[in-house]
């Protein structure tokens, strides 16, 4: 994006194409909903009643940046802009005039199904509602803080709709309507149809919520982390011994608690910001240090259900649990498509997790 160059101005560029072809164009989907709710977006979406692909091209121009084409059969095209290192992208799709409504109305959650005309002078500060298309009654619902499916049969459509919804219950503080949460219930196994890349990113997008935690437990109550997870049941039916008085699946939810629970500062003490930004920096683009941690919580004993003995005493015992764990935690990275360098980083946590508190022991 040229420098200094908001996104506000962009759409300002976006309204003069509009003017100067005497067409319709609208800011759809998310980027209102942030829009109403004064957050920053940087993946904007249009509809044009118009030529999308040659407003794609002069919005590039104007705005030097990349022409993409997304899907020539349909007419969608992408524009994407760099700013000071992050890349905005702007999607440019083809509506029939008249048609918007109907086009909001196939769309996943509410408040995801409203539409503005660029015309109408766009910025933050200033939204008349009297502008806003709003079919589904998404405004209401982003109000009510409300997560709600557009229409019946979401789910069977996308199936990954379901973390999407999980996603904004987590991003925005927002909650299941009854009908949405019974219906991924229902469909929760479904998710396995969906490419492990499309999964990995919703869940690791949940998981980079700096309080995951009520998330991760609504979508274990729903049914969808046993589609994550595959080894999630087998872990929820094995007790432990009198070390632990949760099942390994309990334990490990209550790892991934406390470690959301931890004070920095208190821990780190002087070097509080260093284990911050440790914990910020990415190790593939997109997925931190701190997501993959988190990760880690939640299957770190998946060793457990297949080393669990008991010994002579009578006491349970999961004689290495850890080697075992390491090769299991391994196969879950690969299927989920982590890179080689985040596989060997889950490896090595599971693999070693026992290590502190046999230090402990030995330091003690």
């Amino acid at each position: 994006m040229k420098e200094g160059l908001t996104v506000d101005q962009f759409i300002d560029q976006i309204t003069g194409l509009a003017r100067a072809a005497d067409i319709e164009i609208y800011l759809v989907g998310g980027a209102v909903r942030d829009l109403l709710l004064g957050r920053e977006s940087s993946d904007l979406d249009f509809l044009v009643t118009g030529d999308p692909l040659t407003i794609a091209r002069n919005a590039a121009d104007r705005l030097k940046g990349s022409f993409i084409l997304l899907d020539e059969k349909n007419n969608v095209a992408r524009v994407a802009v760099r700013k000071n290192g992050p890349v905005y992208t702007f999607d440019f799709t083809g509506v029939p005039h008249g048609q918007v409504e109907q086009d909001l109305l196939k769309r996943d959650f509410t408040v995801n199904a409203m539409a503005l005309p660029v015309t109408a002078g766009l910025q933050r500060d200033r939204v008349d509602a009297r502008d806003i298309i709003d079919p589904a009654g998404g405004r209401h619902d982003l109000q009510s803080k409300i997560v709600k499916m557009v229409y019946p049969g979401a789910f069977e459509d996308d199936p990954l709709r379901m973390l999407r919804a999980l996603r904004f219950r987590a991003e925005l503080g927002m909650a299941l309507d009854d009908g949405t949460r019974a219906d991924i219930g229902e469909a929760a196994a479904l998710l396995k149809e969906v490419s492990a890349e499309r999964v990995r990113d919703e869940f690791f997008r949940i998981l980079k919520v700096d309080r995951a935690y009520d998330t991760v437990i609504e979508m274990d109550d729903l049914g969808l982390l046993r589609e994550i997870i595959l080894f999630r049941d087998e872990m929820a039916a094995t007790d432990q011994n009198g070390y632990h008085v949760d099942n390994v699946w309990e334990h490990c939810l209550n790892a991934l608690r406390q470690l959301e629970g931890l004070d920095l500062h208190e821990l780190g003490g002087g070097y509080a910001g260093e284990l911050r930004g440790l914990l910020q920096e990415e190790i593939t683009p997109g997925r931190s240090r701190g997501q993959l941690l988190k990760f880690c919580m939640l299957i770190h004993d998946c060793g457990k259900p297949a080393t669990r003995g008991i010994n002579k005493t009578g006491r349970i015992t999961f004689i290495g649990h850890e080697q075992a764990g390491a090769r299991k935690a391994g196969e879950l990275a690969r299927r989920l498509a982590l890179s080689n360098k985040e596989t060997g980083f889950v490896r090595n946590m599971v693999l070693y997790h026992m290590r502190p508190l046999q230090l402990s022991r030995v330091t003690g």
